[in-house]
């Protein structure tokens, strides 16, 4: 039970039982993790980022190389609906998903389901492939408020979608090295990450948090809104002369300020964290190639090891939390989505 007594630990990699080797099979279950096989064989051994978002834990939605499944009734399958939309615009949208509810889907700032069927934005299916647009990640609060991120823009969404292609209300480029991860508690209490730096908004302007960082470049990857007083944000790190001190970052803000939270012990050859969400009160990060829950003495335990990875070739891309049902995304030969009940 999340948040309740200790963490149990499943390592994919040895529990045949577990896995589904068959695209569209029913699920396998072990000490309460069940797994499901997405068919995107167009994308395997490719570097890709997936995402799941999901409205509760009977009803969940992923992306995933040009495809989107969605898991109703204990069955994971393809929305032949989106892939029609998605062969109509020329511009391919990202495999990023977010939503609010089940007639009401985002997929990249491109594709939106009502609840009956797919369509392109209108200003997306202008866009051509040649616009070079690599969007990172999408989250919304309600209808008619969602965000995007992305390398080359921010984007807002009220009814229409507005980009704004340089600064965060002019406090930075976002063409440098964009933005990571976007993420929020309502619409005008919303953070997004890049490098070195998380960026809040307040419904009308956006402020640059303080965070005091000695001497590092740190990679925030993703940020998560617990509350309008608590935040996370993960990521990792680098010496600005080089050298010694990579590593894996936590960061927590509680009231006004950010402080750094010694991290979980990550392996060398892959020393971030990817993701981070909370589930059932206890907060999870990952890393290429774990999952860590956030013990009540600030200590971490394994809780999700997927099958053995080679390094740097795709892995863990996605953590999501629908009431208290943990959900993995795991991209390594055969996709597979993870849900701990």
């Amino acid at each position: 039970m999340l948040g309740g007594s200790p963490l149990p630990v499943i390592r994919a990699g040895v529990l045949a039982l577990a896995l589904c080797a068959v695209p569209g099979c029913g699920a396998r279950s072990f000490d309460g993790w069940t797994s499901y096989t997405i068919a995107d064989d167009g994308c395997r051994g490719t570097a890709v980022e997936q995402r799941v978002w999901a409205g509760s834990a009977d009803d969940a939605w992923v992306a995933s190389c040009g495809k989107v499944f969605r898991l109703r009734e204990g069955e994971l399958r393809e929305d032949k609906g989106f892939a029609a939309a998605y062969a109509g615009v020329r511009c391919k949208p990202q495999p990023i998903i977010a939503g609010t509810g089940p007639s009401d889907i985002w997929v990249d700032a491109a594709l939106h389901f009502d609840g009956s069927s797919w369509k392109a934005d209108p200003q997306w299916a202008e866009r051509d492939a040649r616009d070079g647009i690599r969007n990172r990640e999408i989250w919304g609060a309600d209808p008619k408020r969602y965000f995007v991120v992305g390398s080359g823009m921010l984007g807002t969404y009220d009814d229409d979608w507005t980009f704004i292609e340089r600064g965060l209300g002019g406090l930075a480029p976002l063409n440098d090295v964009g933005s990571y991860a976007v993420h929020g508690s309502s619409g005008d209490d919303v953070y997004v990450s890049r490098l070195s730096t998380v960026f809040h908004f307040d419904g009308r302007t956006w402020s640059q948090q303080e965070l005091s960082i000695p001497r590092r470049r740190i990679y925030f990857y993703d940020v998560f809104v617990q509350s309008r007083t608590a935040a996370w944000a993960v990521g990792g790190s680098s010496a600005l002369s080089g050298g010694a001190g990579n590593g894996a970052e936590v960061w927590r803000k509680e009231g006004g300020s950010w402080t750094r939270v010694p991290p979980p012990e990550v392996p060398l050859r892959a020393p971030e964290l990817w993701r981070v969400t909370e589930c059932g009160g206890t907060v999870f990060v990952a890393s290429y190639d774990k999952v860590f829950g956030r013990e009540p003495d600030g200590g971490w335990s394994e809780v999700f090891v997927p099958p053995p990875m080679e390094y740097l070739t795709r892995g863990i891309t996605d953590l999501f939390c629908a009431g208290n049902t943990l959900m993995v995304m795991v991209a390594r030969g055969e996709s597979k989505l993870w849900i701990w009940r």
